[in-house]
């Protein structure tokens, strides 16, 4: 039983609960508004009888971390779709591309000495200091690049690790690094592109020692603008909403870019916004959930003429 507030929440983030016009619990905009739309949208449609066509409903796990479960899925259903709508909070804009990402730690040497005499050892903190100023000036660069759709990319330092004790000058310290990717880039080009940026401090100071260590790659995805299913879903959610629907971006990484792999076209299109992903008191407007049960149930009705 929830007895108290967690993490600042006013209410057990695990219970939905209804606030109005909008519904507040943990997911509830990223992603679980759109499953429960996706599930009611499939359901009124076996009501109604529909006939000739194959709908899968696809929940994976992992989505956040590896994509474990989409890899998984599609080893084993290499022809799995015609098409694919994925259902990340897009506020019911058509999402045609999301950037990469590619997390790599960066282990940094030092030697170890006694506090009372730091210049008799190397600080590994002050190396990671050195490499977090450094990864915020090559953001600054990043803000140049360009794309037909995305913002630009950017790289940032999102963890770190170090220090032994409060009386030892740290041998060891770790940083996190996140960048994001336009589609098309390579793991192997982006582990470059941060490894350059490392052996800059490393000429400057040959006492700078680094190494890197892999920690996830997820490729960015695009689908043309002018692709049929693109043009397909934007008129049909245009239609059903009463607006004019044009291609936008989604600003965060998501399986798209494998099912385009895959050979299968996908755009990103659901209830929910990302600015409420991840917060306290997540919350999602009742009528956008409506909404994404509509334009699905709309959808569906397309494949099975």
């Amino acid at each position: 039983m929830w007895c108290q507030p967690k993490g600042g929440w006013q209410s057990d983030p695990f219970t939905l609960r209804d606030e109005g016009e909008r519904c507040v619990g943990r997911g509830c905009a990223d992603m679980k508004g759109a499953v429960a739309a996706m599930l009611t949208a499939a359901e009124r449609a076996l009501a109604r009888g529909l006939t000739g066509m194959k709908l899968a409903l696809l929940f994976v796990a992992d989505e956040e971390s590896g994509n474990s479960g989409m890899k998984r899925f599609l080893a084993t259903h290499p022809d799995c779709a015609e098409a694919c709508i994925i259902g990340e909070p897009t506020e019911m804009e058509v999402a045609v591309a999301h950037k990469g990402t590619a997390r790599y730690w960066v282990d940094l040497a030092g030697r170890a000495a006694h506090s009372s005499t730091p210049a008799l050892g190397e600080n590994a903190l002050t190396h990671a200091a050195q490499a977090i100023f450094a990864v915020e000036a090559y953001n600054r660069q990043l803000a140049k690049t360009q794309h037909p759709i995305l913002p630009p990319k950017t790289m940032c330092v999102t963890m770190l690790q170090g220090g032994e004790r409060e009386n030892i000058v740290p041998a060891h310290a770790s940083l996190l690094v996140d960048y994001r990717t336009f589609p098309g880039e390579t793991e192997p080009a982006a582990q470059a592109e941060l490894r350059a940026v490392m052996e800059t401090l490393h000429k400057a100071d040959p006492g700078f020692s680094f190494s890197l260590r892999w920690h996830c790659f997820l490729p960015g995805g695009s689908l043309p603008a002018e692709h049929p299913w693109t043009q397909t879903v934007c008129r049909i959610t245009g239609e059903a909403l009463g607006r004019t629907c044009k291609p936008v971006e989604f600003r965060a990484s998501c399986e798209q870019a494998l099912m385009l792999q895959a050979g299968v076209p996908t755009v990103v299109l659901g209830p929910g916004s990302l600015r409420q992903a991840h917060t306290v008191n997540e919350s999602l407007p009742w009528a956008e959930l409506e909404q994404a049960v509509m334009v699905y149930g709309r959808l569906i009705d397309r494949f099975a003429q």
